[in-house]
């Protein structure tokens, strides 16, 4: 049973921050509130659009990956040289 009263809509400064396309039609998308409370709109085919607050469970590793370092200057060496038979030869893909 859905908490929220019929024909809620979200607010204008209420944020999705997650979103679940299962396939065109059902998408779960996660609201939330400048309070930091969330609620979730599950979107179905031939169904009423449904919201109810979702349970979380507390995230004992982080899985939100580390931003990109555009500035990190990456440090390139030379390929070592291959040595056959005691003779050093060029690499295949640069004959």
């Amino acid at each position: 049973m859905s908490e929220f009263p019929p024909g809620f809509k979200p607010a204008w400064e209420d944020k999705i921050v997650d979103m679940k396309l299962f396939s065109t039609s059902d998408t779960d998308l996660t609201y939330e509130r400048p309070d930091g409370t969330r609620y979730v709109l599950e979107i179905r085919k031939e169904k009423d659009d449904y919201y109810y607050t979702p349970d979380f469970q507390m995230e004992l590793i982080n899985t939100k990956p580390e931003p990109l370092q555009y500035d990190k200057v990456m440090e390139y060496k030379p390929q070592s040289p291959m040595i056959v038979d005691g003779k050093i030869e060029p690499w295949p893909h640069r004959r």
